[in-house]
């Protein structure tokens, strides 16, 4: 096989959208009290009045801000609540995770007062989206609900959106989303940037879950509060240095994209007609699939394309997402063309193929590209292949890995398959190629 060096690449095109604030009223109210929303008080009915109980904890709940140290100003806002013993903090992982891997250029502050109280990272689940930071100013800790809502139940999510103040915004518990390999809690609520890692309370002022993300339209995105309550337990078994905190994150990505390609690798993969070819199904419900087909007449050019992808990637950090998984198949015909003509319309569209995940240069090395033309011995199919790696610089071992092929042996039509794998093991994307190459075949 020929090896070439290519350039990183890669473009995020599965941002989540922001949307404006709905229903949301400024948290006002009574100082905090020791006595936290116990386990056996009576869930209260009245909207108004379970914002009075969220407001008698309004200062155990902050804003949550990243400060850079040269400029002493902020670069980014979450927000946070106390947990525990009233010394440590709950927040989103991607608040913190700037700090985490520069902390010489960052660090994470909340204020109390006219004070800035400086914050520790003790404890991360970057899969989850969960950080636990330490606090020398205890406050009361808010509680963390022994048991999910019910379907329909009202929550309240506290949060800073936009840095405008404290904000309380309603809605309801949906339960956990369908078809996603990592849990996340439906909440029918308009969450903001800037209450991430704020906490999702019931009427009793139990914490359920933590703001996460949103999707527009009143569909926002929690992390069950059990994800914390997990967090908390591995915190229990001692202390981590900043360097074993960020190993840990790789070793989380690791375990989380093992899953992933063992899941879908583990059944029968449907195989489905599409144009003159047969192709790669849904081979998993927690994928999301999709279809188009375009004809160019003028060109004598008929594309049908299909594909899938899982549902959400990991922000690691800045501009580094893992995680994700993409398959995808272009069946191109390409009427009345000249041969030669043809080919060089393939090669373009190979060129302008980039991976489904986002990585820059201080994240990954250099793309290295295996490239080869193979023919399948069971019914002679030809395909030119280049299966390219890039290695992560912060967590070694683990790869983004880039698939395409295209075949060689029809003279006017062509099928192009291509997958993506982020933050794999060699092992893991071995077994995925041995598997995908097998699939393509012509009817």
């Amino acid at each position: 096989m020929n090896t070439t060096k290519y350039s990183a690449i890669g473009q995020c095109a599965h941002w989540l959208a922001a949307v404006s604030l709905s229903v949301c009223a400024l948290i006002s109210g009574p100082a905090y009290t020791q006595e936290l929303a116990p386990n056996n008080k009576p869930a209260v009915d009245s909207g108004q009045q379970a914002k009075h109980t969220i407001s008698t904890f309004k200062d155990s709940i902050f804003q949550v801000r990243i400060i850079n140290v040269d400029s002493k100003n902020a670069r980014s806002f979450g927000s946070g609540f106390y947990i525990g013993d009233g010394g440590l903090i709950a927040t989103n992982y991607h608040v913190i995770n700037s700090v985490l891997f520069e902390p010489e250029n960052y660090r994470a502050i909340i204020e109390i007062g006219d004070e800035e109280i400086p914050l520790n990272i003790e404890a991360v689940d970057a899969i989850s989206d969960v950080a636990i930071l330490s606090v020398p100013v205890k406050r009361p800790a808010l509680a963390l609900s022994a048991v999910p809502p019910a379907r329909g139940e009202r929550l309240y999510s506290v949060g800073n959106p936009h840095d405008l103040g404290m904000t309380i915004v309603e809605g309801n518990y949906n339960g956990l989303i369908d078809n996603r390999f990592f849990d996340q809690i439906h909440f029918s609520g308009a969450l903001n940037p800037g209450m991430s890692g704020g906490p999702n309370l019931n009427a009793n002022g139990e914490v359920v879950g933590l703001n996460v993300a949103t999707k527009g339209n009143q569909v926002g995105f929690l992390v069950p509060v059990d994800k914390l309550k997990t967090l908390l337990v591995d915190l229990e078994v001692g202390k981590y240095s900043e360097e074993e905190l960020q190993q840990k994150v790789g070793k989380q990505i690791q375990k989380a994209s093992h899953y992933v390609v063992t899941e879908l690798l583990s059944p029968d993969w449907p195989i489905e007609d599409m144009g003159e070819a047969l192709v790669v199904g849904k081979v998993h419900p927690n994928l999301h699939c999709w279809g188009d087909s375009d004809e160019d007449e003028d060109n004598h050019l008929i594309v049908i394309k299909r594909g899938c992808h899982s549902a959400a990637s990991f922000p690691i950090y800045k501009t580094l997402t893992s995680g994700f998984v993409e398959y995808e198949f272009w069946h191109i015909q390409g009427k009345d063309w000249p041969e030669y003509s043809y080919y060089r319309m393939l090669q373009k569209q190979v060129s302008h193929a980039r991976p489904g995940n986002q990585a820059g240069e201080d994240d990954v090395e250099n793309y290295t590209c295996e490239i080869d033309i193979v023919t399948r011995e069971q019914d002679g199919l030809k395909r030119k292949i280049s299966y390219c790696t890039r290695p992560y610089k912060k967590f070694k071992g683990l790869y983004d890995v880039f698939y395409m092929g295209v075949t060689l042996d029809k003279s006017h039509v062509a099928v192009m398959e291509h997958f993506t794998l982020s933050g794999v093991t060699q092992e893991d994307s071995a077994q995925f190629l041995e598997k995908f190459i097998k699939q393509v075949a012509w009817q």
